[in-house]
């Protein structure tokens, strides 16, 4: 428990109704002050509440909380590339003020979150909560989560927008919004890495000295470079509407590579937060 917490005194948690859309770890498990809970009749997660920047009050487009976004992280990267992925699905939240979590009172509240979103909310983009197949690596989010707490801005917002663009895989027509998405959490991972590399040099390296580490330290690193390289361009398309490729009311995109960029991203932040190499 944080120092500052003194015996007795509430503190603000967020309780989250995950629904249907989202892919969930079966399991149910706590990490410090973080929960989560999977099973055939309900999903949901409790954290402590955070403000999403230095000026709390200064956000009205945030999806999640921030402390949403390290959780579900955490959970997301406890997968290994080539078994699919998690995702995580809100569907009703709400503050919840305690000294400490108790599992048996959440429980009930969540039910009756989720039981009151489910009369009031439109019909549901799918019919169903899908439990997904693989269990996770449990004894890795408690690394992942730790990680995730010292995790800067810059490699959180990454995280927050890998984590959305998986909602946004599940609509066929939000495929540009989705790629922004995943463009943006690999830029974040690498310039991460490069600034670790820059640390140990003791002086700035450029991006070329990332892409010959990424070349000699994951598997399949040459061809996973060349294709990273490739997708500058696709991303200089969607980010800029006036661009050296030319301009297009609609970028000539291909959906493969695009989607082609979500197994490599589970490594390379499962890289940077634990140092887990990429499976060969």
């Amino acid at each position: 428990m944080d120092e500052w917490i003194k015996p007795g005194r509430r503190r603000e948690f967020v309780l989250t109704v995950l629904g249907e859309g989202g892919s969930y770890p079966v399991t149910h498990l706590r990490v410090r002050d973080a929960f989560y809970r999977a099973d055939d009749s309900i999903v949901y997660s409790v954290v402590p509440w955070e403000p999403p920047n230095e000026y709390p009050s200064i956000t009205e487009i945030a999806w999640t909380n921030l402390g949403n976004v390290r959780w579900w992280g955490a959970l997301a990267f406890s997968i290994v590339e080539g078994e699919g992925f998690y995702s995580f699905y809100p569907k009703a939240s709400k503050s919840l003020y305690m000294a400490d979590l108790n599992e048996a009172s959440i429980h009930g509240i969540a039910e009756r979150t989720a039981a009151a979103a489910s009369r009031e909310s439109r019909p549901p983009y799918c019919d169903q909560v899908e439990l997904h197949w693989i269990k996770p690596l449990n004894g890795e989010i408690s690394k992942l989560y730790e990680a995730l707490q010292a995790a800067d801005n810059v490699l959180l917002r990454g995280v927050n927008c890998y984590l959305k663009s998986h909602l946004l895989w599940r609509h066929h027509l939000f495929a540009e919004e989705m790629a922004i998405n995943l463009y943006i959490a690999l830029e974040a991972a690498l310039v991460t890495l490069r600034r670790r590399l820059s640390k140990s040099a003791g002086r700035d390296v450029s991006y070329d000295a990332v892409f010959d580490f990424v070349r000699e330290t994951f598997a399949y690193g040459e061809a996973l470079t060349e294709y990273w390289r490739d997708v500058y361009d696709d991303r200089t398309m969607l980010l800029h509407p006036d661009n050296r490729i030319g301009s297009h009311a609609i970028p000539p995109l291909s959906a493969d590579d695009v989607l082609e960029l979500f197994d490599p991203m589970l490594s390379l932040y499962r890289f940077v937060l634990i140092g887990k190499a990429r499976p060969a």
